[in-house]
C-alpha cells in the first residue's frame, strides 16, 4: 500500500497554534513522479470544453470509468478512499486532566 500516511509519525503532527500536519515526502520519490507523469489530463470529462468550468468530479468518477484514469492513478485513489485509510488516518485527540495541550496519535 503506497499511502501519504506512511511515512508520517508524531514528529510530523504539530497543535500550535492550531492542529496540522507538515512532512516534505510524503511518499516515495520513485512512486511520486510516477503519479506526476501520469496524472490525467482530464480533458476528456464533460463540461472540460469551456474554460474555467465548474466540474464536480470525484475519485468515484475515475472507479466508474467515466474519465480516462491511469492504473497508477486508479489504485493511488482506491487505497485512499478504502476505509483502512479512513480508520488508519483517523487523528484525534486526548486531553490529559494535569495537561490542556491535546496529545495526537494516528489509530
Amino acid at each position: 500500500m503506497n499511502s501519504i500516511l506512511d511515512h508520517i509519525g508524531p514528529e510530523h503532527i504539530h497543535s500550535d497554534p492550531f492542529h496540522y500536519l507538515t512532512t516534505s515526502e510524503a511518499l516515495d520519490p520513485g512512486y511520486y513522479e510516477a503519479l506526476a507523469a501520469n496524472f490525467p489530463g482530464f480533458s476528456d470529462h464533460p463540461g472540460m470544453e469551456k474554460n474555467n468550468a465548474l466540474i464536480h468530479m470525484s475519485g468515484l468518477h475515475a472507479f466508474a470509468g467515466e474519465i480516462p484514469v491511469d492504473p497508477i492513478w486508479q489504485d493511488f485513489m482506491r487505497v485512499h478512499y478504502s476505509t483502512e485509510f479512513s480508520s488508519k488516518s483517523s487523528v484525534f485527540s486526548v486531553t490529559v486532566s494535569d495537561n490542556p495541550t491535546p496529545i495526537w496519535k494516528i489509530a
